[in-house]
């Protein structure tokens, strides 16, 4: 089911305008960028929580670069098989796009990123949810159409993703006020650093 699925998406819109905007969505930087760009908007726009959802951006990611991409993809798979990706597993059934990726298939990484990050945004900006969403849906397409990854890594990318974003909020929440007051006096610090070298 689970190849049946991928293929599918792989096969679909195949040799058409669909290819280059899938590769367009996913592309590393681009969509990092993005993420990490509403997360700094909000924190200078929002003059009430913009500090509590940059800091809760910035906690959701690291946790996805720790678990997702660090402990999944790069440690292991030196202890157990991991699962390949489709177009490696199957390069007679499937066509790969974009930046042919050679780590663990499972998790999604792209999946778990953005999840982490947009959970966090629409936690504190809730009238935001169906751009969140569509956003997802084209994401883990792209993830699939790219001969990336099967269903299973997409949803195991967004469960880990949810979970980082609930993670960093309930931290945040919890710990703002302590975090703030260090934050300030790291910043009045380096002011004073400053003038004084001045």
């Amino acid at each position: 089911m689970d190849f049946a699925i991928a293929k599918f998406f792989n096969h679909l819109g195949q040799g058409t305008i669909v290819d280059s905007l899938s590769v367009i969505i996913s592309y590393n930087g681009g969509y990092i960028f993005v993420l990490m760009l509403l997360g700094f908007l909000a924190s200078l726009k929002d003059k009430i929580k913009g500090k509590q959802v940059f800091l809760a951006v910035m906690l959701a990611m690291a946790l996805h670069f720790i678990v997702s991409d660090g402990f999944f993809k790069e440690i292991l798979p030196n202890f157990i098989d991991a699962r390949v990706r489709p177009y490696i597993a199957y390069p007679q059934d499937f066509s790969p796009l974009g930046k042919l990726n050679v780590s663990p298939s499972f998790p999604s990484n792209h999946m778990s990123s953005i999840v982490s990050v947009l959970g966090v945004l629409i936690f504190y900006y809730r009238r935001y949810w169906k751009w969140a969403v569509v956003f997802v849906i084209l994401m883990a397409f792209s993830r699939m159409h790219n001969g990336m990854h099967y269903p299973s890594d997409v949803i195991g990318g967004t469960i880990f993703g949810l979970i980082y974003s609930q993670l960093a909020v309930r931290w945040v929440e919890k710990y703002f006020s302590k975090i703030n007051l260090l934050i300030d006096n790291g910043l009045r610090f380096l002011k004073l650093r400053i003038i004084w070298k001045i």
